[in-house]
């Protein structure tokens, strides 16, 4: 059995520059400069030339949004652009590693409520970071063979603009008393963003829909964690762990490649039959030099972190969706996903489906 997905949907709110950004920060601290762990102060233009960003989507004009908002108005947009009512909707997945309320997954009764979903939804939500699809589609996969006839709506976002709208918390990050760079968390790396998914059953003999999904994790890398208020990164393990797992899960999927997906294309694997490769968007630079080490087409990795940072596990959503509604990938192409990211210590994946 297999899952299709039938409609997709995000969004982001505007754009905010390195320079616009680092402005706010020598707001919150008199001028002060954020610094390196050797207490050198950065630029401006430190973010685009570690991690190729010039730019993330923040909501700093309205100040209003929150991360439920944002995931309510990807789903919209998904349910529009799959053609189902949300009363067609059996199961809700949220992802957010920062949801509006943390306890007892009361965010999802806001969605619930917001999207005129049913009161018997079977709801679910993920605390998971960049890598959740891995996990997160398998819940889907799981759902749909336990009621075929039902679609899953699949949500992810981020909001960590809450981070820096108030002085006093964009302040404690700047001043983090043990990390130095507890700042790339307000918005130099990491941004606001949604995306959606509305899925469904299709019967094994189609040769459309998911082919393969594999997850892992390790459980003794933590890539970020919350600890005492503060949402801290391990840039470090990122930086050092991002190409080899790329590669690693490059080779997976090659040695899988016969058993999941030839069955559906009938043709040995070829660079040429990938219409995408859409990598996490964690940082620009490490994902260019992947691409360049597996020999991968660069005119068929889409970059979106450039301009809209971070999304975590929003990004590679939103670069399908994006492709779908330009018309740069239809019906019948074959497209790949490869995670890695924050959750369970630290968490890998890949995905080939075929659109």
């Amino acid at each position: 059995m297999k899952t299709l997905f039938v409609g997709t949907g995000s969004y982001v709110p505007k754009t905010v520059t390195n320079e616009e950004l680092f402005d706010l920060f020598h707001q919150a601290t008199d001028g002060k400069r954020p610094s390196q762990k050797n207490g050198e102060p950065v630029n401006s233009d430190w973010p685009e030339r570690y991690f190729g960003i010039k730019s993330r989507c923040l909501d700093l004009i309205g100040n209003t949004m929150t991360d439920t908002d944002l995931a309510v108005t990807a789903a919209e947009l998904a349910l529009k652009n799959s053609g189902i009512s949300s009363s067609q909707v059996g199961v809700l997945i949220h992802i957010s590693p920062i949801p509006d309320k943390v306890h007892f997954q009361n965010h999802i009764a806001d969605i619930i409520q917001r999207l005129n979903l049913a009161t018997d939804v079977h709801a679910i939500y993920l605390d998971l970071g960049c890598c959740a699809l891995g996990p997160a589609l398998r819940e889907v996969q799981a759902n749909l063979h336990l009621e075929p006839e039902t679609y899953v709506l699949l949500i992810s976002s981020q909001c960590v603009s809450p981070l820096i709208r108030d002085k006093e918390s964009l302040s404690r990050y700047l001043n983090h008393p043990t990390e130095p760079f507890a700042w790339l968390t307000t918005g130099t790396v990491f941004s606001d963003g949604a995306a959606a998914i509305v899925c469904k059953h299709i019967d094994d003999r189609e040769k459309r829909g998911i082919l393969r999904i594999w997850a892992g994790c390790n459980p003794s890398g933590i890539i970020t964690a919350y600890e005492n208020g503060f949402y801290i990164m391990n840039g470090a393990f990122v930086k050092k762990n991002f190409i080899p797992t790329m590669q690693a899960l490059y080779g997976r999927m090659l040695k899988e490649w016969d058993t999941y997906v030839y069955p559906f294309v009938e043709k040995p694997f070829s660079h040429t039959l990938v219409k995408r490769w859409y990598f996490h968007q964690a940082n620009a630079n490490l994902i260019k030099e992947v691409v360049e080490l597996l020999k991968i087409p660069v005119d068929r990795v889409p970059l979106l972190i450039t301009t809209e940072g971070n999304s975590s596990a929003v990004s590679t959503i939103r670069l399908l969706d994006k492709d779908r509604r330009d018309g740069t990938v239809q019906e019948g192409d074959l497209v790949v996903f490869f995670w890695t990211g924050a959750g369970n210590g630290a968490q890998y994946g890949y995905s080939v489906m075929i659109v």
